[in-house]
């Protein structure tokens, strides 16, 4: 019960802070700018066709714009050509007027059909920005920019540093935090997919995060448990503080040996597992070492 009611109460700290305080007012009114304008756009192509009282509202527009989505989504998941008619059945009986503009057969239709095919791209381009706005200018993502002149030795920017710090709720939120920042609206695409197509990290990055990841303690439900089971806040903090600070020290130095000397991401794994290895033996002999010496004494 303790543990559950502390893991709620950081998740809903963690969700506040990367909600608020929002969009900036500057940033929404370019956003707003460029929403009208491809509005405008796709009124002025509309208006040659013989569809136009169809779409000569707003509200209309953007019924047809999630109708597009809507039936798009569904479409790349039926495969057969049955399905496919099926669907188009049960599209064309909920939207008897607007489906018609989507699976465009006559050339006004195609024209009006391109037009929002554009409008549909501008639109999830617009929310992705909104979206990516929005957490860079949180409270959690000024407190990962705050971080950076300390992650960068780890090759971490702010967004890497947001994710770590989703994690404290609950370790794999870090890849769900990651997909969301970095998604680029396609569908079923993974947060390390999304990453790669960003261009700004490597293999080398990667593994870094892995390293700061394997020392780093778990989440917050763990080091709840630590303080009930030692009864101490002081512990609990060591349990917290001292793997962190490990983690950045590990990934930094592992990160910046590979960038200096050009290893690969596979090589830098490989001298990572070498090196704990090698610590593990050496520990375990000196241990050896003075338990002998404690005998002969």
């Amino acid at each position: 019960k303790k543990v559950v009611t502390i893991v709620l109460a950081v998740a809903v700290v963690l969700f506040v802070l990367l909600q608020y305080p929002g969009v900036p007012e500057e940033s929404m009114g370019q956003f707003r700018l460029t929403a009208e304008k491809a509005l405008s756009d796709f009124d002025r192509k509309a208006q040659e066709t013989t569809h136009y009282q169809l779409v000569d509202e707003q509200a209309e527009v953007f019924a047809l714009i999630n109708l597009y989505d809507q039936y798009k989504a569904k479409r790349m998941l039926t495969s057969s050509k049955s399905g496919v008619n099926l669907l188009d059945q049960a599209f064309t009986t909920a939207n008897p007027e607007l489906f018609p503009l989507i699976r465009a057969k006559d050339s006004d239709a195609k024209k009006i059909n391109k037009a929002v095919r554009k409008l549909s791209k501008v639109s999830k381009k617009i929310r992705m920005a909104m979206k990516n706005e929005k957490i860079r200018h949180s409270f959690l993502g000024m407190f990962g920019r705050a971080l950076e002149p300390v992650s960068q030795y780890c090759g971490f920017d702010w967004r890497i540093n947001v994710a770590f710090l989703s994690s404290f709720a609950a370790r794999e939120s870090a890849v769900a935090t990651l997909g969301s920042i970095y998604e680029k609206g396609q569908i079923s695409q993974r947060a390390e997919e999304a990453i790669a197509s960003d261009g700004s990290y490597t293999p080398i990055h990667a593994v870094a995060m892995l390293i700061f990841m394997i020392f780093t303690p778990p989440c917050i439900a763990t080091m709840v448990v630590v303080k009930l089971q030692a009864n101490s806040y002081r512990r609990m903090a060591i349990a917290i503080i001292f793997p962190i600070s490990l983690g950045v020290i590990t990934s930094s130095l592992f990160f910046s040996m590979a960038t200096k000397l050009g290893w690969s991401g596979e090589q830098m794994m490989q001298y990572f597992y070498l090196s704990v290895a090698a610590l593990a033996i050496a520990l375990g002999l000196i241990k050896q070492k003075n338990s002998e010496w404690s005998v002969s004494e």
